[in-house]
């Protein structure tokens, strides 16, 4: 029977998996995980039924080897599922992505701040956008609508917050010839595409 099985969990897992990192579901690479852990208890199974004929001793080195999988299983579980629920940082990649997102708005001078962290297994944005100061109430509102939409078109976030700045064109002209270690405005960025 565990001969069968054992093939039948390890397609389970793989199917699991990809479906898992298709949609973002922590709770279904869990299961994927708890699949693995099947596999790797039948197979260990198996070599304690031959541990009576080869070695005495390799039956509680594999019932030790499984425990330990299981634990450690159980241990990114837990270490993902607690970073999401007390907001933790996503990596930078996903912050790049959200910046480069806003910087490809017309009319989006610079991003002076981006708060992103996990609120289950999604992120939220909080941003910070400078505009030309000179722009009509319903210019801004125009463009802010549209940073945000950019932003929760990217699959790891759920939700974004924009506040817009106006910031002198006076002043943005002489910090857009001074590129700050910070970073760079976006129309420097768009620049250089």
């Amino acid at each position: 029977m565990t001969a069968f099985l054992s093939p039948l969990k390890g397609a389970m897992f793989y199917l699991v998996r990809r479906i898992a990192h298709l949609v973002g579901s922590p709770a279904l690479l869990a299961s994927a995980k708890d699949n693995l852990s099947d596999v790797l208890s039948s197979g260990m199974a198996l070599g304690v039924l031959g541990s009576r004929f080869v070695r005495t001793f390799s039956a509680p080195l594999a019932a030790f080897c499984v425990a330990a999988w299981i634990f450690w299983s159980a241990a990114q579980v837990l270490w993902e599922s607690v970073r999401q629920l007390i907001g933790g940082a996503p990596p930078e990649e996903v912050s790049e992505a959200i910046v480069e997102a806003v910087c490809s708005v017309p009319g989006v001078l610079d991003v002076h701040q981006v708060i992103v962290e996990y609120v289950g297994p999604q992120v939220r944005a909080d941003i910070h956008i400078d505009l030309d100061g000179r722009l009509s109430l319903e210019e801004v509102h125009r463009i802010s609508d549209q940073v945000r939409e950019r932003v929760e078109r990217l699959p790891e976030v759920d939700r974004a917050f924009v506040h817009a700045e106006p910031v002198d064109w006076r002043l943005y002209r002489e910090r857009e010839s001074i590129v700050q270690s910070a970073g760079q405005p976006c129309a420097v960025r768009q620049k250089g595409k």
